[in-house]
Formats: C-alpha cells, structure tokens, sequence
C-alpha cells in the first residue's frame, strides 16, 4: 500500500466537514450509501445542496449554475461509488456523469466519496485520464464508519 494513504478517525472529517459552509450532496440510486444515514452529515448546519440523481441533462450546465450558487463559500461535494481504490480512483455507472460534473468544479471543493467499505479495495483500479479523484473515503462498515485521505489531487501517483 502507497504511503501516501492516511487512515483517519472520524473526528478529522467531522472537522473538516463542519468547516464548511455548503455541503453539496446526492440521492443514491440502488445500494449506494445514504448521506444521511453519515451521523456526521446529518448534524451539518450550512447550507445543503442536492444533486439530481444521474437523469440530470448535463452536468456542465448543473455545474454552472452550482459554482454561482455556492460561489467563493468553502465547499464539500459528497460523491457515490460503486467501487474506489486507496488511490482516490473512483467507479461510478459507467457514464461519467460525475467525472464531467468533477471536471468543472474549484479544485479547492473538496471532494469525499462514499461507499460500503468492501467497495473501497487496497489495489490500484485502472483509470483514465477523464477520471476524476476523490480527496477523502467513508466507508461504511457493520458497526459505523472508517475514513481516509487519499491525498489524490495533492500527490498524484505516478504511473
């Protein structure tokens, strides 16, 4: 495993979650993760924003109209996954409607996916170079949550 993973307590996250203004949120399809059912979540007290689930038109056009409406605020965007690597890689539905919607956000958004933790594997998944990383993982487990950073847009591994 790449020493550039960092196991963190859930405090960490709390920190940086409560430290945000805009909490940029989805509705799961299928078995993805419920944000709410994340404690740490569902006791934000800024504003919460919701993504449309995947039938939006277009993400560039919703990531405009969400980069005026969250404006200079500090932000965090929740994103769902059907699987992740420690890497920060991040498989979704096989559309990329999120790498689009990613592509067009401030790279200080930060960026936090969340999955059952046996969807967040330890190798490297392979990716492309549309693909957009993630900053943090939560993942759920049988008795709560384990988070990590995965420091992808600081440190970028090298192929």
């Amino acid at each position: 495993m790449s020493s550039k993973v960092k196991f963190v307590g859930l405090d960490e996250i709390k920190i940086l979650i409560d430290s945000s203004q805009i909490l940029v949120s989805y509705s799961p399809l299928g078995d993805e993760i419920r944000p709410i059912d994340f404690s740490i979540i569902k006791d934000f007290s800024g504003l919460v924003v919701a993504i449309p689930n995947k039938n939006f038109p277009d993400p560039f056009d919703y990531s405009i109209w969400l980069k005026k409406y969250c404006g200079k605020r500090k932000t965090v965007v929740l994103i769902p996954g059907q699987q992740f690597d420690l890497f920060g890689t991040r498989y979704g539905r096989g559309g990329g409607w999120y790498d689009r919607l990613l592509s067009q956000l401030p790279n200080d958004w930060l960026r936090i996916g969340l999955a059952k933790n046996k969807r967040i594997v330890r190798c490297r998944l392979p990716h492309q170079p549309h693909d957009e990383p993630v900053d943090w993982l939560i993942g759920r487990v049988a008795n709560g949550w384990r988070a990590f950073e995965t420091k992808a847009r600081t440190n970028p591994a090298v192929d």
